[in-house]
């Protein structure tokens, strides 16, 4: 059967994507499946069938104003997706394009996206309360550095992005936003107070997590073969290859001294060099034990026989704590241990991010600024001030130690000396 010349280039799936092929072009409409890329086909099909004489022209979403918004949100999702970057910046990307950019402009043509535009979808953020003013600041950046990222897929011209940068960021107070208060320190107490409802092993996580300055992500993704033992008489290395700011600080090490040697040890034993620090699976066993430990009543047969069926049939855990999962089970054990306690003696909500915020200022009110930026990996110390928060008992103590230099005793200083009334006046004229 002879084909047919005039035939409709039909929607074709390509990965998670709808794409249509025409006159040796490929255009992509949208996510597979979605209303966006029905609505985008449509719309091609309709420019075609309306310019049949020029067929020479391609009649596609990629004229001289180049692509759709929507097609360049596609695009730079699997970009973000394929970097080597931090895991949440594809998430936070995501949300701001999926929820904010394409229901209002993935019909647009990306050069016909314009400071006003972009202000708009900043006022819906604004208006949906999700988001703090900073983090709304922070989501315009991404959103200007994906029209940059068009510039060089040919999507969009350079002036769109020059455009866009000229948008101001929101200053605070602006009408409608908020922002968080300031993150503070967790009290030495506090996580003292929480140890005892932890599993040793995340008890030795926490300790580990103040004494070295880690992340939750980087003490979660802890593996064997990474620390060295023998480079360093003094102190093992941690070599941290992959780390937040790893496209700033491209190798950063983490000395482990003897109190956090003692941490590791025990969980260093009969492991290969591929496998984690630290596992769910012994925290869970940790726990049960220590649930079987503390039970006053006689085993059942029924109990027995649920024993001897877990042990055949183990349950699978996750291998590794994650940032979420670390949160939730020191959540957990306040929750456990605020039952027990007296009213009078609750322990605060606190998170594992607030103890890097602990490291730095302890670091810098017992050693120096320098040490705690070099302890947690800051680029700039500006980013280390944010952490710590050791200034304030700092210019305290040089409060407390201020002696005013201009008075010779206690006596002239309470009774200060009065200037003299029977001044010789001189004119001068």
């Amino acid at each position: 059967m002879p084909k047919l010349k005039n035939q409709l280039p039909k929607m074709c799936k390509m990965g998670n994507y709808a794409v249509v092929n025409y006159q040796k072009k490929k255009t992509v409409l949208g996510r597979w499946g979605s209303p966006e890329a029905k609505q985008s086909y449509a719309r091609f099909i309709t420019n075609l069938q309306n310019n049949p004489v020029d067929a020479s022209r391609p009649v596609t979403a990629t004229d001289n104003r180049g692509g759709l918004v929507s097609e360049l949100v596609a695009l730079y999702l699997d970009h973000v997706k394929a970097s080597n970057v931090h895991h949440t910046h594809y998430s936070h990307c995501h949300v701001l394009l999926t929820d904010f950019v394409l229901p209002y402009y993935g019909e647009v043509f990306a050069d016909e996206f314009g400071p006003k535009c972009l202000k708009f979808v900043r006022k819906q953020m604004v208006k949906s309360k999700r988001f703090c003013r900073n983090l709304i600041n922070d989501y315009v950046r991404r959103i200007v550095a994906m029209f940059s990222f068009g510039v060089e897929e040919e999507l969009c011209s350079a002036q769109t992005v020059a455009a866009l940068r000229e948008v101001k960021t929101l200053r605070k107070g602006a009408e409608g936003t908020f922002d968080h208060p300031p993150r503070k320190p967790v009290p030495d107490k506090e996580i003292r107070r929480t140890l005892p409802f932890l599993t040793p092993t995340l008890q030795a996580m926490v300790q580990l997590q103040w004494l070295c300055g880690f992340r939750p992500s980087e003490l979660c993704q802890m593996w064997v073969g990474a620390i060295d033992k023998t480079s360093d008489p003094d102190c093992w290395i941690y070599d941290l290859s992959k780390h937040k700011t790893a496209q700033h600080i491209s190798g950063r090490k983490i000395y482990l001294s003897e109190p956090a040697r003692k941490l590791i040890e025990p969980y260093l034993k009969g492991k290969k060099p591929n496998d984690p620090v630290f596992t769910v699976d012994e925290s869970v066993r940790e726990r049960k034990a220590a649930k079987r430990a503390a039970r006053k009543s006689k085993l059942t047969p029924s109990q027995l026989a649920r024993d001897e069926y877990r042990a055949a049939n183990p349950q699978v855990f996750s291998e590794t704590y994650n940032e979420k999962s670390y949160y939730k089970a020191i959540r957990r054990a306040i929750k456990v241990g605020n039952k027990t306690l007296p009213s009078d003696k609750q322990i605060s909500p606190w998170y594992p991010y607030l103890v890097r915020h602990s490291t730095a200022t302890y670091v810098e009110e017992t050693q120096g600024l320098d040490e705690a930026q070099a302890t947690l990996g800051h680029t700039s110390a500006n980013m280390t001030r944010r952490y710590s928060k050791a200034q304030q008992a700092i210019q305290k103590r040089v409060a407390l130690k201020q002696t005013n230099p201009f008075v010779e005793t206690e006596e002239e200083a309470l009774n200060p000396a009065q200037p003299p009334q029977d001044l010789d006046v001189i004119d001068v004229e």
